[in-house]
């Protein structure tokens, strides 16, 4: 599924540097929705949805809306435009892949900060973790990911299989979503396909992140 997301993604990218080719140098956040409206068709729009319900996708009318109110229910500390960013590039991760699943079902796919859908058939959460992955491969490319001097550090301590503390890791994790426009667990997501970095579940719901040692390696590609 990873190498599914890269080879979409690298192809819609060059779709949409065919005709806008300003975009080709920057990061995927600058033009995230540039992509979904130019390639996939589809409006962008605010709307206020549902409390905890940060977007929404219409697989019918072709309208991607994302939550108007975010600030009603987010941490004062959340940045809005990197949540923003990552819900919409988990709408377009489901455009990308299960269009057709999504409107041989129904017209509309539900995004909640927890993770939770309704489980309709054994495919739904299946759907939302292949639509999470998709955001991470699009906001985050390679290329972009290995030129940060933080992405480079914790390079290389993974390959010195040096011990860090979890929250040293985190700040740098926080650094690279601030810098890419996205939210701390889509980077931490990045980081861990990537093989650079483990988490481990904590009893008050959290994470602890960890070094993870060589191999798998990342040579850039993805």
């Amino acid at each position: 599924m990873l190498a599914r997301c890269a080879r979409d993604r690298d192809d819609l990218f060059a779709e949409l540097y065919a005709l806008r080719p300003q975009f080709a140098e920057q990061r995927p956040s600058k033009f995230l929705k540039a992509a979904i409206r130019t390639v996939c068709g589809f409006r962008v729009a605010p709307r206020v949805l549902f409390p905890g319900q940060l977007a929404l996708c219409d697989f019918q009318s072709k309208i991607v809306y994302y939550n108007s109110n975010l600030e009603s229910f987010v941490n004062q500390k959340t940045s809005l435009a990197g949540l923003v960013n990552s819900s919409l590039a988990h709408e377009l991760g489901h455009i990308r892949l299960h269009t057709d699943e999504m409107e041989s079902r129904h017209t509309e796919s539900y995004h909640f900060p927890d993770g939770r859908v309704t489980h309709v058939d054994n495919r739904d959460f299946q759907r939302e973790q292949e639509a999470d992955l998709y955001a991470a491969v699009f906001l985050v490319p390679g290329r972009f990911l290995v030129q940060e001097k933080s992405a480079q550090q914790i390079y290389k301590w993974h390959k010195e299989r040096k011990w860090v503390k979890s929250p040293q890791l985190w700040k740098l994790v926080y650094g690279l979503a601030r810098d890419f426009e996205v939210t701390p667990s889509l980077m931490r997501r990045c980081l861990m396909e990537v093989g650079w970095i483990a988490c481990d579940p904590m009893p008050n719901g959290g994470y602890r992140l960890r070094i993870r040692y060589p191999e798998p390696d990342f040579d850039g590609e993805w």
